[in-house]
């Protein structure tokens, strides 16, 4: 996922301003679908790959390239939900070998906070399949 046209994409997401607002969207540019799980009390209050402190319930997420401040919207099919959020974080890393969540085998591309996993409607789950589109502010 989000392998194609990615200079393009990084291009245009580095011209974000970092503090660009999160509700006005000039343009959704779809990235495509990837599978994503979620983190969450465990690293309650610890900083982020970013340097800001993590809040389970807040609307973030991680990914392994994508600028920190990337605001993406998420859309659960399974669900018919739809959620945004900011990349503050890197990830998914697999740290729980033979876990009931996730197989550290199958690959996925997306981390997100619990809150955003509970919007969605796959905490219980813990992995699911969100299609991924990038918000530019106008």
């Amino acid at each position: 996922m989000m392998r194609i046209g990615a200079t393009i994409i990084l291009t245009l997401i580095m011209a974000i301003p970092v503090d660009a607002p999160l509700l006005r969207v000039a343009k959704v540019v779809p990235l495509g679908f990837t599978i994503a799980s979620w983190y969450g009390a465990k690293y309650q209050g610890r900083l982020t790959a970013s340097g800001e402190p993590f809040d389970r319930f807040a609307a973030t997420c991680a990914h392994p390239d994508l600028p920190f401040g990337t605001r993406l919207r998420l859309y659960n099919a399974a669900t018919n939900r739809f959620a945004r959020c900011r990349v503050t974080d890197r990830g998914p890393f697999c740290e729980f070998p033979g876990s009931q969540w996730f197989s550290c085998s199958q690959r996925r591309g997306l981390d997100t906070s619990e809150g955003v996993a509970e919007l969605l409607g796959f905490r219980e789950q813990g992995l699911t399949r969100l299609e991924v589109a990038l918000l530019l502010p106008d």
